[in-house]
């Protein structure tokens, strides 16, 4: 009998967001991912992504620091590059902060913008990946192609319940720095296994968007994908742990 794999969400967030949903504490996001059979959450900031980073930062990193189930993200932010700097400078390498989120949504900038692209090249001079939540996919991926050395993680897959899945699945297939997670309350029955099959296991992660959605659901999802247990290690697990470069 083949053992249950080990999960490690890598798409989760700590505090209010406007919607409607119960506002999220750490002790309640732990609670809430052992209950889905998740054994690891990495989470940004809502209120660092909806209106001020170092504020929320900083609470992740108290947060972080009291759970052993939780990891974080660095929040920055196109619109202010010295600050973004700063936080990086101050959290990455530090603690149990192990990545960089980037929300270009609540910014107002594209993907490839400008401001966003100087921003990456910031983030890709201290090597650390980044979970991005872009605008289209064809300016995500521009940006993913911008920066080689750079990981990048496609949050919600460059938000496929609007545009083809396909794409991203082929731009995963050719840029080494491209990886992909499948967050969304909206699922598509599928497109995990598409995108396993032309991409590779190596480039999908297991992503919730906790506790926005439940990682009971998006967990169900990733288990109906048609994954066979070297890829659903992968994808559930080993991926997270290599890209974030974790200590198990």
């Amino acid at each position: 009998m083949s053992r249950q794999p080990r999960v490690f969400d890598i798409h989760g967030h700590l505090g209010n967001w406007p919607f409607p949903i119960p506002a999220s504490t750490a002790g309640g996001l732990v609670s809430l991912i052992r209950r889905a059979g998740v054994d690891r959450l990495i989470i940004s900031s809502a209120p660092g992504i909806v209106y001020d980073f170092r504020e929320g930062n900083r609470q992740v990193s108290e947060a972080v620091e009291k759970h052993p189930e939780l990891y974080a993200y660095v929040v920055v932010n196109a619109n202010y590059l010295e600050e973004s700097c700063r936080e990086m400078d101050h959290y990455l390498g530090v603690g149990k902060f192990v990545g960089v989120k980037i929300h270009t949504s609540y910014q107002g900038r594209a993907s490839d913008s400008a401001e966003n692209l100087r921003l990456l090249e910031a983030v890709a001079k201290r090597g650390r990946p980044v979970l991005l939540h872009g605008s289209t996919q064809q300016e995500s991926l521009r940006a993913v192609e911008r920066f080689p050395e750079l990981p990048i993680i496609l949050a919600h897959a460059g938000n496929p319940w609007r545009e083809s899945w396909q794409r991203v699945a082929e731009g995963g297939a050719s840029l080494p720095n491209l990886f992909i997670e499948f967050a969304a309350s909206t699922q598509f029955y599928g497109r995990i296994r598409g995108v396993v099959d032309i991409a590779g296991a190596e480039k999908v992660l297991f992503g919730s968007d906790t506790d926005l959605i439940s990682p009971s659901f998006v967990h169900g999802v990733y288990e109906e994908a048609g994954l066979n247990e070297e890829e659903s290690e992968k994808v559930l697990w080993a991926n997270a742990v290599r890209l974030f470069s974790i200590k198990e």
